[in-house]
């Protein structure tokens, strides 16, 4: 009976019965090439996946089958990045990238469960810092850049710069960004990939500065790529963190993340009195509620705000008659101008 139950077991298995089919299991080195063609081919953070997973996920995970990856995997990773003093929000986006590849992998019946979904990030205590770039910070920086450690690095850097500050494009739009792409004729730049559905095929708008700053490194550089890899010309710049953080340094300036002359972009539109539905479109942001995330009213402007609600000593004195129409005229100037502060 025994016999006969074991060999009708084994018919089951052979047959996949029951779920029990064996899955392929590969380790993470010989899925992580796999994955990348699936994301270059279907996800517009490609170029981010490309340069995180063989650099700090395949060195760690490589040799682990994928059944093998579980929470307490995850859990040694977060330690030894911390070890390397990376910082939690950091070490967050690279575990949320490496759950993401395995559930990929569960789709693909590569392997049975996802052992890291219950995984745990870290909890980030720390609010997000309104930090934008002021004129006199820009100019800092742009002269840094000149640097002739940077120059010979990171030629490319100064012109990627200004394309964030003055069109508010995110860091993948920038590196992807091809002379096709851009129409001097009429001052259009187009975006064919983005993070969010809502920023995919817009339109950016060059002003005169960016035209001027795009024409002249035309001339510089040759391929398809209006930001060719120093390294590799057919392809583009892969990532710019160590030289911007260079050129940070060298400015003196306080710290500043890439991403915030992208919240730049956008405070300098509202303090210009640009409606918030014109940038949402040049953003590219889903909603309203995205955009006001990336606006920051500098110290200066919120002073003056709080200024203008202080009773001057005529209007502190109990009124006797109608306000003269200088007096009117005055004070529809000061509501105009909070109105304007506070949009």
């Amino acid at each position: 009976m025994a016999r006969r139950i074991e060999s009708v077991h084994k018919a089951q298995l052979a047959l996949g019965k029951h779920g029990l089919a064996k899955k392929e299991n590969p380790t993470f080195a010989e899925f992580a090439p796999r994955y990348l063609k699936y994301s270059e081919a279907n996800k517009p953070a490609f170029s981010v996946e490309r340069y995180y997973i063989p650099r700090t996920l395949v060195p760690f995970f490589g040799r682990h089958r994928l059944s093998e990856i579980t929470a307490y995997t995850l859990e040694k990773y977060k330690q030894k990045r911390l070890g390397a003093k990376l910082k939690k929000s950091s070490i967050n986006r690279e575990l949320g990238l490496l759950k993401s590849m395995l559930t990929t992998a569960v789709k693909w019946e590569l392997v049975e469960n996802n052992g890291a979904r219950d995984a745990r990030l870290f909890k980030l205590d720390e609010p997000p810092v309104e930090r934008v770039l002021s004129y006199e910070e820009e100019e800092k920086l742009l002269a840094a850049c000149d640097d002739p450690e940077l120059l010979f690095r990171a030629p490319h850097l100064k012109p990627i710069i200004l394309v964030a500050v003055y069109t508010g494009l995110r860091r993948s739009e920038i590196l992807r960004l091809r002379w096709a792409d851009i129409d001097f004729d009429n001052d259009v730049l187009i975006v064919r990939k983005s993070k969010s559905r809502a920023g995919a095929g817009r339109l950016a708008y060059l002003n005169t500065l960016l035209r001027s700053t795009l024409q002249q490194w035309r001339q510089q550089v040759q391929g398809e790529w209006v930001f060719p890899s120093p390294k590799n010309p057919q392809e583009h710049v892969g990532d710019i963190k160590h030289s911007f953080y260079r050129a940070v340094k060298i400015a003196g300036i306080p710290h500043l993340t890439f991403h915030q002359a992208r919240h730049t972009f956008c405070t300098r539109l509202d303090a210009a009195g640009v409606s918030l539905s014109v940038i949402q479109e040049l953003a590219g942001h889903a909603s309203i509620t995205v955009t006001r995330h990336y606006l920051h009213p500098a110290k200066e402007l919120k002073r003056k705000a709080v200024e203008l609600i202080l009773p001057s000593r005529k209007e502190a004195e109990p009124a006797t008659k109608a306000a003269t129409p200088a007096a009117q005229s005055e004070i529809r100037g000061q509501e105009e101008s909070l109105q304007l502060v506070v949009q």
